[in-house]
């Protein structure tokens, strides 16, 4: 229960929805559920089996949609017509890892069948496209803020003046968008070289320990 507590409640639901699926993938294949395994290696053949299944079986797509029993009914279509990615495969193992070991089994994510069919899948996945977004750079972001300050020369669009410092911040600080999104004024403080800002919670803050980033202070616009 304590090792169930230290992650945050999406991480667990996560957990749960992989768990999930990888259950009917056994019940379907072997007519046995994870837990009942024969042995341990029986337990590293069905997670080996199901993740190499997961990249190369284009019928097995459809798990990747929501769970029947846990997933909320609003969330629309519950298929993907994609291919599971090798970064979304890694988390699913490290939910299986985590179940596998609070009930009992002493799984280990580096055994050396898993870890060389992770690194596979790895090397297969990075000669495919991923589709995505390429980064801004320095020289994008001076082209933004200098369109910004074309259509809000008199300096009264306060929209404008918040997207504006929206994204300098992000850009000066690393944060990402849910992360600039939760700044609250309180958590601001000016000084006279930088700004140093509070950010409460993070993705990879489950505790919500909080942590400071610096802003400089810039002698242009």
């Amino acid at each position: 229960k304590l090792s169930e507590k230290s992650h945050s409640n999406s991480t667990q639901r996560n957990y749960e929805y992989d768990w999930e699926k990888f259950e009917k993938f056994c019940l379907k294949k072997y007519e046995s559920k994870p837990l009942e395994a024969d042995d341990l290696e029986s337990a590293y053949a069905m997670a080996i089996n199901y993740i190499t299944a997961l990249h190369t079986d284009p019928d097995l797509i459809k798990l990747k949609g929501k769970s029947e029993k846990l997933r909320p009914k609003k969330t629309g279509n519950p298929y993907s017509s994609k291919p599971y990615r090798a970064a979304t495969i890694k988390r699913i193992i490290a939910s299986i890892v985590y179940k596998y070991r609070i009930n009992g089994f002493p799984f280990d994510r580096k055994h050396s069948l898993l870890d060389k069919t992770l690194k596979s899948i790895v090397t297969a996945d990075k000669t495919v496209e991923n589709g995505q977004a390429k980064r801004l750079l320095k020289i994008d972001i001076k082209r933004i803020i200098n369109q910004m300050d074309k259509d809000n020369k008199e300096n009264d669009d306060i929209t404008i003046i918040r997207d504006k410092a929206l994204i300098l911040v992000g850009f000066y600080s690393f944060c990402r968008r849910s992360e600039i999104l939760g700044i609250k004024k309180e958590h601001i403080i000016f000084k006279k070289n930088n700004a140093v800002i509070k950010i409460p919670f993070s993705k990879t803050d489950q505790v919500g320990d909080g942590r400071w980033v610096y802003i400089p202070k810039k002698k242009d616009k």
